[in-house]
């Protein structure tokens, strides 16, 4: 790291230790922090609309994010209006200062910050005249114990609003190597000033949670290289203290750092995840042996233990990425002490419920603080039941008798759902073949993947979207690729989230054409086709982000036009 770099740094680091944390505040990797989270009670949210019509509190949904420790970093969740007004969020620990992003279209999008007990009052009339609030505004207030802290949090958010989204800007243009430190201190420049006009007891938060964001950034650019040795010992002293996006991704790119340098593959354990052949086991016992020489010597050869890896990785499969997370988990251990290190260990995660299940089992017996195993035990009970009722729907699947112009019929769903795989067949037939089957009818085409994040967050808001368009003229088709994937993984993600619909298990090849087809690159991708075969381009189906209103519009016309 250059050294105007690293004293630009450590000036940014020596501003923003001045807003110390108070004795009484408590950081999430400490050991009292056990006594706060079983002596808490979980956090109340409740509120209340005002001067609404009874249609409209019918028809508005709240839609709200709780940020967590863990891998997904939020839980997403909705809740509906009672038909006076009255509503209540439901959070699931006691965490301090938690965050969580609260949106109810087209009134308010905004940040709340929880410790025991909120209230949010909603005034339609007031709203309506300015348009919907974001953050903080007339028609909203903040109210109860957290009302106060919300409120300064807000309006902190929305503080020289334009002169910090432009600074943010820069800062995704910058880097450690030039100025990425010096224009973060234009951020502190911001914050001192709305500390100064506003004066709270709140203010050291504000503090906290820029220095979380900060060096969240520094990880991230950092990630496989070597932080600066002052650096790196300022950064291991920080003490995020709201379970905020900015303190968690924190967590998540510290963890992310330590275990982005390149190590060798260590096959020490696979036979606990693995049921290995006699010659499965004799070749990973062999490279267990190469590797144990070659670590002895000054000069080894790789060469031959790659070629043993690349063999053994063929058959390996799902036992790499559960390996690799154990490793992990005693990489952190190594580093830190057990409060903190179980804190990381929070993120070992697998987005498969089986391996997930394994994975938790580990780290029940691994783990030593408390208030982490209480809520890994929570996730591990959940994870159990979860894969029951998986296996269940499975069996409950029936052989499908069906034309196969789409694919090889697999299995049919109780749910709703039909299941299909090809690798014999053109991108655009496919989609000739799919229009023709469903003529009459929309097509709303989900591409994803089993192990791709954002599609799979999606899937719960896609099959609400499935059950408000179920009397229309719309097909919903879910088409995954068989990268990275297998037939079992895929028929297991349909009955998590008992998807209805058609899926399509489709080569990647193929998949790969398709996307070229809607000019799309990556997953999840979705497409509008009406029932005349038409595609839609620019029309946003995606469950997350769709206009239903005009998603219906759209249907209801163009199934009009075709009649």
């Amino acid at each position: 790291m250059k050294t105007k770099t690293l004293f630009l740094m450590l000036l940014f680091v020596s501003h923003i230790i001045n807003g110390q944390i108070p004795e009484h505040a408590l950081s999430f990797e400490e050991e009292a922090f056990n006594a706060y989270f079983f002596n808490k009670d979980v956090p109340v949210v409740k509120g209340k609309v005002l001067n609404a019509g009874p249609e409209e509190l019918k028809d508005w949904t709240i839609n709200y994010s709780i940020v967590t420790p863990f891998y997904e970093l939020q839980t997403a969740k909705t809740s509906q209006l009672n038909p006076d007004g009255t509503f209540e969020l439901e959070l699931d620990y006691a965490f301090p200062n938690q965050q969580v992003w609260f949106r109810i279209d087209p009134l308010i999008y905004a940040s709340l910050y929880v410790n025991t007990d909120l209230y949010i009052e909603l005034d339609v009339r007031l709203i309506k005249e300015k348009g919907m609030v974001r953050f903080n505004g007339e028609g909203v207030r903040f109210l109860g114990s957290d009302g106060e802290l919300t409120s300064y949090m807000n309006n902190h958010v929305i503080y020289q609003r334009r002169q910090q989204l432009n600074v943010q800007s820069k800062l995704r243009k910058k880097n450690l190597e030039s100025g990425y430190d010096s224009v973060f201190l234009e951020l502190e420049a911001i914050d001192d000033n709305y500390i100064k006009e506003n004066p709270s007891e709140y203010a050291w938060l504000v503090k906290n949670e820029r220095q979380s964001e900060y060096y969240k950034g520094v990880l991230r650019q950092s990630r496989g290289q070597k932080i600066d040795e002052e650096v790196w010992k300022q950064l291991n002293q920080h003490r995020p203290c709201l379970m905020s996006n900015n303190g968690m991704s924190f967590y998540n790119n510290l963890g992310l750092y330590i275990t982005s340098f390149p190590h060798r593959v260590d096959f020490t354990g696979f036979e606990k995840y693995s049921k290995l052949t006699p010659d499965q086991k004799l070749l990973i016992d062999s490279a267990i042996e190469l590797k144990t020489k070659n670590d002895q010597l000054d000069n080894p050869d790789w060469l031959p233990y790659g070629t043993l890896v690349r063999k053994a990785l063929k058959f390996l499969g799902d036992t790499m990425e559960i390996s690799r997370e154990v490793n992990r988990a005693f990489l952190y251990d190594s580093l830190y002490s057990k409060p903190k290190s179980d804190l990381l260990k929070l993120r070992i995660s697998s987005k498969d419920p089986k391996q997930h299940k394994v994975l938790l089992e580990f780290l029940l017996q691994n783990m030593q603080t408390e208030w982490c195993k209480n809520v890994v035990q929570k996730d591990y009970d959940m994870t159990v039941a979860n894969v029951e009722k998986i296996n269940d729907y499975l069996n409950k699947g029936k052989e499908l008798e069906s034309d196969a112009t789409i694919g090889t019929p697999i299995k049919t769903f109780p749910w709703g759902a039909d299941l299909y795989s090809t690798d014999k067949i053109k991108a655009d037939q496919l989609l000739q073949n799919i229009s023709a089957k469903f003529k009459g009818k929309s097509l709303i085409i989900d591409i994803w993947a089993t192990w791709c994040d954002p599609c799979i967050r999606e899937m719960p808001l896609s099959t609400q979207l499935h059950n408000e368009m179920k009397d229309m003229p719309v097909e919903f088709i879910y088409i995954c690729t068989t990268r990275s994937s297998n037939i079992e993984k895929w028929k297991s993600k349909i009955a998590e989230y008992q998807l209805s619909g058609t899926h399509i298990f489709l080569d990647a090849g193929i998949v790969q054409d398709l996307l070229n087809l809607f000019s799309a690159s990556g997953y999840p991708t979705y497409a509008f086709i009406d029932p005349k075969g038409k595609y839609i381009p620019g029309f946003n189906v995606r469950p997350s982000s769709v206009n239903k209103e005009e998603l219906k519009k759209l249907v209801m016309v163009a199934g009009e036009l075709n009649n």
